[in-house]
């Protein structure tokens, strides 16, 4: 049923539901982007010197979106005050410092920056940005980013889509490289890349291809020979630190990529006409 609107506050009452659901949304992601990055806090280092409480893990908070002014606000923050339980430090130095690379005050391997980390994976990488606009073009808005509006009226570049994709449908060599030169410099050998890979992501395995699929892991060692011919020295590398991060970065990767691919689907089903998808 169509909506009339006589002047601008009959409009911003109209947009509030939409705007509140949106605002929700939003803030799901960045309450599950900073639950993960402090669980990251806590698997990435065990203390020796101090003993260790869950009040941090447990400290993120959300607040649903309500009206405020003349929008919508939605909160998601870290409860510093809630962390009473220290001795001779107050929980918002905790938090502080584990937005610095620290743990308990003390430099170790793991460099934490829980914040910083979240605020990476949402707001600067324009995650949040592509999700609202995805959402409010559901909901039949038409919205524009500001590079969309200046590059309206030029002529339009080649589509490369299908040149970046392999036989498998994914990303092709480029997109590839990328990822395996951030494995190679977290952990410096070829051998141990290939193996992560293999493991966790085998579609990005340059030599994964349809004539010549890598399966198992003889399938592996057949195709790189700097992978070590017994599985077993393999399977210790996911014990090492450096090899742990670099696994933890990767699924990241994937974690994201799972998110874009859940938000593509409840748009095409809001396109048909699911009005249920974005419930």
């Amino acid at each position: 049923m169509a909506i009339h609107v006589k002047n601008m506050k009959e409009l911003a009452k109209a947009l509030q539901p939409t705007l509140i659901n949106l605002n929700n949304q939003l803030a799901d992601r960045v309450y599950e982007t900073l639950n993960y990055f402090l669980q990251d806090y806590y698997e990435g280092y065990e203390p020796s010197s101090y003993q260790r409480t869950k009040d941090f893990l447990y400290s993120a908070i959300k607040v649903n979106a309500e009206p405020y002014k003349s929008g919508v606000r939605a909160s998601v923050y870290i409860d510093y005050d809630s962390l009473n339980s220290y001795r001779n430090v107050s929980g918002y130095q905790v938090a502080k410092w584990s937005n610095e690379g620290l743990h308990g005050g003390m430099e170790v391997d793991h460099k934490p920056h829980v914040w910083d980390d979240t605020m990476r994976e949402t707001v600067d990488n324009g995650e949040l940005l592509r999700l609202a606009l995805e959402y409010l073009k559901s909901k039949g808005f038409s919205v524009r980013t500001k590079k969309e509006v200046e590059l309206m009226g030029r002529k339009p570049k080649a589509d490369k889509t299908n040149s970046e994709l392999n036989d498998y449908g994914r990303r092709g060599t480029s997109q590839e490289k990328s990822v395996l030169m951030s494995l190679k410099d977290m952990v410096k050998t070829d051998g141990k890349v290939y193996y992560i890979l293999w493991k966790y992501a085998p579609d990005l395995l340059p030599k994964n291809t349809l004539e010549n699929p890598i399966k198992t892991f003889e399938d592996l060692t057949a195709a790189y020979e700097c992978i070590k011919p017994d599985q077993r020295i393999c399977e210790n590398y996911l014990m090492e630190e450096n090899v742990q991060k670099a696994v933890k970065w990767l699924r990241s990767r994937q974690h994201a990529q799972k998110m874009f691919d859940l938000y593509d689907e409840f748009c095409k089903k809001a396109a048909t006409g699911d009005v249920q998808a974005f419930k």
